[in-house]
């Protein structure tokens, strides 16, 4: 089930929204496995254990395939040469935007802090930026606020879009008002950000 975090707020040390466990839960037992949690108690840390049923043999061609679907990812190039700076907390959130924009020709660095980004924004003078709001420190809000206050030479009218698990009517106008462009709710869908990348591009 979903739980709450005793530490709460944009700026918490500990990322995450308390649905991580329930949804691998759903999805493991989508196809038929189980999903177990062990601790020894307090500071001792967790252990998961994921069981899964193999798969069947396939004969002939993989679903997937090159042979079979054609024209691969890589082929595909709309974001060819864009330098989009991504700012998010957690190493799996950066990895995943970063490989997906590489996957479409786009040039990504990815930070995980405000003032990391802030260096970079000036070194790096990307294109487009995309921040998530709950990060360490000074959250996503005070980031683009103080983007939005630089001298135009230095990167104050870069393109920006909120990529965020806040994704009330509320939390997206927070975002759009505090200076982001657009708002894209996590977890992140391929196609729109593709496409909110290269629109704000």
């Amino acid at each position: 089930d979903r739980f709450k975090q005793a530490e709460t707020g944009n700026t918490r040390s500990q990322g995450g929204l308390g649905l991580g466990l329930a949804i691998s839960l759903h999805l493991v037992e989508l196809h038929r496995g189980s999903l177990d949690a062990y601790s020894e108690g307090e500071g001792r840390g967790s252990s998961f254990v994921l069981t899964l049923p193999l798969a069947p043999v396939v004969k002939g061609p993989i679903l997937g395939s090159s042979a079979v679907r054609g024209p691969g990812v890589e082929d595909r190039k709309e974001l060819e040469g864009l330098r989009v700076l991504v700012v998010d907390a957690e190493q799996d959130a950066r990895d995943r935007v970063s490989n997906l924009l590489s996957v479409h020709g786009a040039i990504p660095i990815a930070v995980q802090s405000v003032a990391d980004a802030l260096d970079t924004l000036a070194l790096y003078r990307p294109d487009v930026v995309i921040s998530d709001i709950g990060l360490p420190g000074e959250d996503g809000y005070s980031f683009i606020r103080r983007v939005r206050q630089l001298p135009t030479e230095q990167g104050a009218g870069t393109p920006a879009a909120a990529l965020t698990a806040y994704t009330s009517a509320e939390d997206r106008m927070q975002a759009l008002v505090a200076g982001y462009q657009m708002h894209i709710p996590k977890p992140v869908d391929s196609v729109q950000l593709v496409a909110t990348v290269a629109n704000l591009a």
